[in-house]
């Protein structure tokens, strides 16, 4: 699917680039933040590959990036169940949420981003 030659994969590319340019047409600041899949947080992690590929993509489109990833597997690396709403629930809990807002925060007061 993230295949450099999948037509999804390019798609997608293109609508964030053409996002990118609607925001600086009109003096938006744009930031991503991603956020990974919660099922599994490990160091050993299927997706990390992924999540790299991702964060580089947009890097190279020159639009920064929250990722919070290694906050969140630094501290549910043993148990991501412990991050989710509820044992049948993979989306973050109120602890998730504290360190992505965190992440967040920090890279707001560190960056020159006008708002």
């Amino acid at each position: 699917m993230y295949n450099e030659n999948n037509l999804g994969w390019i798609s997608a590319k293109n609508s964030i680039l053409k996002l990118k340019d609607l925001c600086n047409e009109n003096d938006i600041s744009l930031i991503i933040l991603f956020v990974p899949d919660f099922h599994d947080l490990s160091e050993k992690n299927p997706l990390t590959n992924l999540y790299l590929k991702i964060t580089e993509q947009f890097n190279i489109m020159g639009i920064p990036i929250i990722n919070s990833y290694e906050s969140l597997s630094n501290e549910f690396k043993f148990n991501s169940l412990e991050s989710w709403v509820s044992k049948d629930d993979a989306h973050p809990n109120s602890r998730a949420h504290s360190i992505i807002a965190n992440d967040t925060y920090n890279f707001l007061i560190h960056t020159n981003l006008h708002f």
